[in-house]
């Protein structure tokens, strides 16, 4: 069995989308932004960092 092929792009899906939002808002349409703090991706590329830096210095004897 071969996959449905998308008939729309994702930019043409998402203005139909928002076409579509728009005149069922009747006009009124309100942009809102909503900020918010993440400090999990930059803290864990942090601790990469950290670890591999570490983890090249460390030198294992087998024997």
């Amino acid at each position: 069995m071969s996959k449905p092929k998308a008939t729309m792009s994702f930019k043409e899906s998402r203005k139909v989308i928002l076409d579509q939002m728009t005149s069922k808002a009747k006009g009124k349409v309100q942009n809102k932004e909503i900020r918010f703090c993440n400090e999990d991706v930059p803290q864990f590329l942090r601790n990469l960092d950290d670890f591999e830096s570490k983890s090249r210095k460390t030198s294992v004897i087998v024997k």
